[in-house]
């Protein structure tokens, strides 16, 4: 599987922002795949219990 993101960003006098994005980002990005995993698991134990 492959993600692939494309940003482009017009800034002006925004760095300050940017820079605190960038640190938060892989937390943020590795919660959302806590999440998703959380959600298949869930899925997966709802179709093993109607089987």
């Amino acid at each position: 599987m492959s993600i692939k993101f494309n940003c482009k960003v017009n800034v002006k006098h925004n760095f300050k922002k940017i820079e605190k994005i960038i640190q938060e980002l892989p937390k943020t990005i590795e919660q959302s795949i806590e999440d998703v995993l959380k959600n298949i698991q869930g899925y997966a134990i709802k179709l093993e219990k109607r089987s």
